[in-house]
């Protein structure tokens, strides 16, 4: 079954996007990326420190759930991420999440265009943009601290 790109967008943009406290937030039993994917991607305590440096930069998908939780269906690991910023005192638990609500039909859809067409960083382009940011007078440091890795990786 092939989803033409009218029927996604007109999924993104029939969906509102808001704010949601994080404490309203729960993985949706549908979540569809479990398995953690095919290819190496940031641990949760790298990208909670991302979240922390530079803020959630990518809405959650979420469908409304039952006692005025929602659903998340696309952002599981963001969602982790923020829950160990809370459980280590950097966010409250009320934080301000972006998501997009999408109904619940639509929310299988949504899930997958955001997880199948995800295309990781190359390295030499994430060195690249290490050394962009240094040549703008961040430390080695700083860069490390805010992706959660160490400073030799940088």
């Amino acid at each position: 079954m092939k989803f033409s790109k009218a029927e996604i967008d007109e999924i993104i943009s029939a969906s509102p996007r808001t704010f949601i406290p994080l404490n309203k937030l729960i993985l949706s039993k549908d979540h569809q990326a479990r398995s953690g994917g095919s290819t190496p991607k940031m641990t949760i305590a790298e990208l909670a420190a991302s979240i922390k440096e530079c803020g959630v930069l990518q809405n959650l998908i979420v469908v409304q759930g039952a006692r005025g939780r929602y659903d998340v269906c696309a952002g599981g690991r963001r969602l982790e991420a923020l829950t160990l910023l809370v459980g280590s005192g950097d966010l409250a638990d009320n934080y301000p999440v972006p998501v997009l609500v999408v109904p619940a039909d639509r929310a299988l859809i949504a899930s997958l265009s955001e997880n199948c067409f995800h295309i990781p960083m190359h390295p030499a382009d994430e060195f690249a943009a290490f050394a962009k940011l240094i040549g703008q007078g961040k430390s080695v440091e700083d860069v490390a601290a805010a992706f959660g890795i160490t400073p030799l990786v940088v």
